[in-house]
């Protein structure tokens, strides 16, 4: 690993491949004493420590972000659970406030974290010590096979606007080609590590990102995300930029962290707000959405008003919205699944127990629609928080059967299976998940691939209920194998055509 000097000014981005449980502890009566003095009842603050206490347990078994496991475990545990605890004792407000079943949507969080430290334990000791995919790192010339990948990814983005295709619309994309594409397309994700990885390591830990790499970031940010209204393509990009640069060790300057921390700030305060606001007039056509995007953005300012609800309680906006903190917060209301877990929870605690038939259906969807044309798209999101209405009350209305509703694993265990889902039938899925991804990854730290499943976990994990872990299984494994040969044997030669032969120096092929 070639890094300069460390001076006193510049800061690194944890990756930690262990929390110590002391830290974690005090952490946790910290958090606890607050809930306390915000008159929280015992019980919760009691399961609120136990979860972090377990989650932190897990993250250490699999070994932290050194594998895509502890990704996983990371990921949920933060955005499912504890940034919404978190946030609410900031707020000053009951932990327990708002909600329907707090008592057991607690103890199956507990519950999962427990099954989670389980699973980590005898993945790590069955994972064999040779990763599958161990040595694609060492033979390929990482500015290459970035500039491959990121090019092949371009290339689909001009597919999917030349033919107007829009992966969101079920009707015209289902059993495309470009739909099938579509969902392999993680090159520019990895294109992005890689180009981050190659950088540090060329540049001797002096920078990140060089002005290609800067401007790729841009377009992504802007393209898929601004033009595409996707939270999601607005913000993976930075995110697995700065994915490498924390698994590389980079050193931050305060200026670097100054410029992030305002381009945050703006994002938060005015892009966000224009990608929900996007959300319910986007069209197929790519060009709708760029006029779209272009009038939301030349008024900035009326757009944020237009969509901010911030500090509005919820009463004023719909007596039977599920929330969580007792006024809203834009953004901060989606990073977490308290309040929609809570209320699917309660509904299952009424009688409402859906079935397995939902696991059945995710192994069953892996069929391509070119092997089965008559396959049927099930959003199970959508009819559990139908079965929330019938239970008490929903936001969504009664006819709409085409908006995804977001779950954590952990709810959608318990209302397939109630406690057997959350203690046996979550646990078997999440042992395998974990064996398949680190068999396939190996070290993060030296293996870039299993930094793009990574990418992956932070967004399947805390939100993609039980279909997502089957997704990552599947599809998800599956991806990480094309891009990861096609990086090591493929796209170099791609970007060989397009800017020439280049000799590798040592320092963009030396490995961590």
């Amino acid at each position: 690993m070639y890094l300069g000097p460390d001076p006193a000014n510049l800061v690194r981005i944890p990756f930690p491949t262990r929390i110590p449980l002391a830290y974690s502890c005090a952490f946790a009566l910290l958090l606890c004493a607050a809930q306390l003095l915000e008159s929280t009842p015992l019980y919760f603050s009691l399961l609120t420590f136990g979860f972090i206490l377990a989650s932190t347990l897990a993250f250490n078994l699999a070994g932290g972000f050194s594998r895509a496991s502890g990704g996983y475990i990371f990921f949920y545990a933060v955005l499912a659970v504890l940034f919404g605890l978190i946030y609410k004792a900031i707020l000053g407000e009951p932990a327990d406030s708002n909600l329907l079943a707090p008592r057991t949507t607690m103890l199956a969080y507990l519950g999962s974290a427990s099954a989670l430290c389980v699973c980590a334990f005898f993945a790590r000791r069955f994972v064999p010590q040779r990763p599958l995919l161990a040595g694609l790192s060492n033979r390929i010339a990482y500015g290459k096979a970035a500039i491959g990948c990121i090019v092949l990814s371009l290339v689909i983005d001009i597919w999917g606007a030349v033919t107007s295709i829009n992966p969101l619309d079920r009707e015209t994309s289902n059993g495309s080609l470009y739909t099938a594409v579509r969902q392999m397309d993680k090159f520019l994700q990895l294109g992005i590590i890689l180009g981050v990885t190659y950088v540090i390591r060329q540049s001797h830990g002096r920078r990140f990102l060089n002005l290609p790499l800067t401007l790729v970031l841009l377009y992504a940010m802007v393209y898929h995300g601004l033009i595409g209204f996707s939270k999601e393509g607005l913000f993976v990009p930075v995110f697995a930029a700065l994915l490498a640069a924390a698994a590389q060790r980079y050193r931050f300057s305060v200026v670097q962290v100054a410029t992030f921390l305002l381009g945050l700030i703006v994002t938060v305060q005015y892009l966000v707000p224009l990608i929900q606001q996007g959300k319910g007039l986007e069209d197929t056509n790519i060009g709708s959405h760029f006029d779209i995007a272009l009038t939301l953005a030349s008024d900035l300012d009326a757009t944020r008003r237009s969509a901010n609800i911030d500090g509005v309680d919820y009463d004023e906006i719909d007596d039977y919205m599920i929330h969580y903190y007792n006024q809203s917060h834009g953004l901060f209301d989606r990073l977490q699944m308290i309040s929609i877990d809570d209320a699917l929870i309660d509904a299952t605690e009424q009688g409402h127990v859906f079935g397995t038939y939902p696991i059945l259906f995710g192994f069953m969807n892996v069929i391509p629609h070119a092997l089965w044309k008559s396959k049927p798209s099930i959003g199970f999101g959508n009819i559990f928080a139908h079965e929330i209405q019938t239970a008490h009350f929903s936001h969504r209305g009664e006819n709409d059967d085409t908006t995804g509703i977001s779950f954590s694993p952990t709810a959608d265990a318990f209302h397939e299976a109630r406690w057997y889902g959350v203690l046996l039938l979550a646990p078997a899925l999440w042992f395998v998940l974990f064996f398949v991804m680190d068999w396939l990854s190996g070290d993060t730290r030296r293996e870039p691939w299993g930094l793009v499943l990574i990418a992956l976990c932070a967004h399947f994990a805390p939100e993609g209920m039980l279909q997502g872990a089957i997704w990552l299984l599947t599809y998800g494994t599956f991806i990480l194998v094309v891009v990861a040969v096609s990086a090591a044997y493929v796209l170099p030669i791609v970007a060989t055509l397009l800017v020439g032969p280049s000799r590798p120096t040592r320092a963009a092929t030396t490995s961590w």
